[in-house]
Order: structure tokens, then sequence, then C-alpha cells
């Protein structure tokens, strides 16, 4: 019944007597009220799905008791309070109940839940520290928590599972450094934690996994080098306010697929490597308030992405990504797409590969959690799209996000940087790093 233009109502209460039901699904159909506490009866409940309503209220604590519930999905409503201190269903594998109104702590049975392997909380007002044995019996895939008030390390044992794909847990209030557990977590392909009070040294073999796309650890108190490997896969890299030194590694120009590099606010220095140059696919790039000296190498206005243009007088220019629709027009993102997945004979097999790849990366940084674990395994940008159009829950144009400046700090210059969907800014303000412009 779900993502129907249904006018507002509450649940009605003849369904309480559907005590036989296996699968509840009423979301987007413009609901209001409480959940009511009968749900709690349907001892056979699988699966319950409320998601995208303005359901208020605290959630139901017979809901958490349910022993055959598997999915839980609450997300996109106003719901507050806490969420139930007991918990005993038992064979519960995906919760979400991100974009809420929730506080309080998040309950430590949780944690011993053996078949989670999905739990998503962004976007609430829940404090304290994740269960600590959040991981250690189930094999969790996907962890999401960014935008509460949690603090506290995170667990040890979050990928002792070794399928741990996804973790988001930025703009909370976690600190310590990261277990060698989560490090040396082989399957991450997206690791988010912007913006919390953490710290140590990030080994090598982390940055040089192979399903390793995008990091985002930017705002914490990470410190060491960037190591000479780094994942040819690698998407999105933002580094940025913290305290990593040493030489940009001269390899990072090998990365065929960088589309972000943000190392913004360290103690990076030494030369900015002339491989930076090969990046043809990036977008967005900030070196700024770091100790780097020397040229800019000259060929940095030659990449794909960029045109040279004069008259840069000292302003900072800002841009707004644009639609995604658009961005995939952009260059030759839309052509994995375009083509249904098919390669043109004319394009190279690794060139193909390097842009579905590249392409899958970008998707997914738009693909909310309410769908991301129904499309996260795809391995064509085009059955990615698809699959993506068909279980949006908002179908049509995707907001507008506002990303950071794209600066490139510089003492003289008359150069300015125009992307060619979009206008990307170039900071000509005086700072500490000694430019000279070739």
């Amino acid at each position: 019944m779900g993502s129907n233009n249904f006018l507002s109502s509450k649940i009605p209460n003849e369904y309480s007597s559907l005590i036989k039901l296996k699968d509840l699904s009423m979301s987007e159909m413009n609901l209001y009220g409480e959940i009511p506490d009968w749900i709690g009866n349907f001892s056979n409940l699988e699966s319950l799905k409320l998601a995208w309503n303005n359901f208020r209220g605290k959630i139901p604590e017979n809901l958490f008791l349910l022993k055959n519930l598997r999915f839980l999905m609450l997300s996109f409503n106003k719901l507050s309070g806490e969420i139930p201190k007991e918990i005993k269903c038992l064979a519960m594998e995906e919760i979400y109940l991100s974009v809420n109104e929730l506080t309080g702590s998040i309950p430590e049975g949780i944690g011993l839940l053996k078949n989670l392997t999905y739990l998503y909380l962004r976007d609430n007002g829940l404090s304290g520290e994740l269960p600590k044995e959040l991981g250690l019996h189930s094999t969790l895939h996907f962890l999401g928590v960014s935008k509460n008030n949690l603090s506290g390390n995170l667990p040890e044992n979050l990928c002792s599972g070794g399928e741990l794909q996804k973790i988001t847990a930025s703009s909370n209030n976690f600190a310590g450094k990261l277990s060698k557990s989560l490090l040396n977590c082989s399957s991450l392909s997206f690791f988010s934690l912007g913006n919390n009070m953490l710290t140590g040294e990030i080994p090598a073999t982390f940055w040089s996994s192979m399903n390793l796309s995008v990091v985002y650890i930017n705002d914490n108190k990470f410190f060491g080098e960037l190591p000479k490997k780094l994942s040819p896969n690698l998407v999105f890299l933002d580094l940025a306010n913290n305290n990593f030194g040493g030489n940009i590694p001269n390899n990072i120009g090998s990365l065929n697929g960088l589309m972000l590099l943000s190392l913004r606010s360290n103690n990076f220095n030494g030369l900015i490597p002339e491989e930076i140059c090969h990046l043809q696919e990036l977008q967005i790039l900030d070196l700024s308030l770091n100790n780097l000296s020397g040229n800019i190498p000259n060929s940095i206005g030659s990449w794909t992405g960029f045109t040279r243009n004069s008259h840069m007088h000292g302003y900072v220019y800002g841009f707004q990504m644009a639609k995604m629709e658009d961005w995939l027009y952009c260059e030759d993102l839309y052509g994995p797409i375009e083509s249904k997945g098919v390669n043109p004979k004319k394009i190279e097999d690794k060139v193909w590969s390097v842009a579905n790849h590249k392409v899958i990366s970008f998707i997914l940084q738009w693909v909310d959690d309410y769908i991301f674990h129904h499309v996260a395994s795809e391995k064509l940008a085009y059955s990615l799209w698809t699959k993506k159009l068909e279980k949006e829950p908002r179908k049509g144009n995707v907001t507008d996000r506002q990303v950071n400046y794209v600066t490139v700090v510089v003492k003289s210059s008359d150069i300015t940087l125009l992307y060619d969907c979009n206008y990307v800014c170039v900071s000509a303000a005086v700072s500490d790093s000694e430019w000279i412009v070739d």
C-alpha cells in the first residue's frame, strides 16, 4: 500500500484483527498519530514498514518483543522518546529508525542480535555510547549513526564478521583511537567518520584495501603520513582539518577514478607532486592551509574537467553541486547508464570498467539509507541507477547539496578554474604557503 496518494489519516483500528499478518507495509501513506500498540500483538509479523509518514510519540515497546520480526523500518517520521530497552526480537536483521527525534541511549540488547546486518539510526538525538558488543555476535554489513550526540569509543568488534561494507558515524562526539578490527576491515568500501574527536595513526593496510572507495574522516585529530600505496578504487578522499603530515605521495596521480581530494588544513609539506595533474576525473581539489611550498604545477589548468580563465583578482568563488541527474551528463558520467550497461565497442574494457566503478561510487553518495541495502551490491551502474529510480521513496529531482569550497590557495595568481558543468572555486587569498605560479 505504500507510495500512494492517500489522504492524511491514522492507521485504522480495524486492522488490529489481522493477527496473522506477516508483512505490513504502509510507508508514504500520509499517516499521522501514534503507532498503535496493537501492532505488537501480531506475533507472526516479520516485516513492518511505516517510513515517510508523520507518526509522532514513542515507539511501542512491544514491537521489539516480536520474536519473528526481521525487518523494521520507521525512518522519516517524528517519533520521539527512547528506543525500547527490552529487546527480544531475536530474528531481527534490519533496523531503520533514521531521521526522527529519538533521544536516550542505544539499547545494549541491539548489540546482542545475532542476525543483525543493517542498523541505521542517523539524524536523531541519541546519546551515550554504541553498544559494546555491536558486531561481535552478528555479521554487520551497514552501520549508520551520523548526526547524533553519540560519544565514547567506537566498538572493538564492528568488523569481527569480516563483512562490514559501510559505516557512517560523522557529526557525533566519538573519541579515541579506532580499533584494529575496523582498521583492518578489508570489506569496507564506504568510511565516513568526519566531525568527531577521533585520533591515532591509520595504518598503511587500511589505505591499500582494494574495496575502499569513499573516505570521509575530516575534522578529527588523526595524524601520520599517507602511504605510497593507496586503494586504486578511491573516488572520494577527504582528510581536511586533521594533523596529517609528510609529503603528498607521488602515486596519488594513479588514482584514475578520484573525483574529490581534500587535504585542507593539515601539516603536509614539500611540493605538490606533478603527478596530481594526472587525475583527469578530479572535480574537487583542496590543498589549502598546509605547509606546502614550491610551484603550482603548470599543467593544473589542463585537466579534462577544468579550463583556464583569467581575472581572479583575489576573490573566492563557491559553487553548489548541481542535481545528480545533471552531473551524470558531465564528462562521461552518464555513459555507463545511457548505454544500458553495454560497453560501446570504441571504448577499451579497462577504461569502461573505471567509468562504471566511478559512476557507481558517485550514485551511492545520493542513495538514502532507506534504500541503500537494496542497491549496494549492484556491480553495473545502469542496474544501480534503475533500481534507485524504482525504490527511491520520493521520486523527482534530487535535492541540491551544498559542498565545501574547493580551493587551491595561492599567493599571486590570475588562474580561475571553471568546471564544465559548474563553477569550482579557487582562492587567491594570502596564506602561510609561499607559492610561485609557473
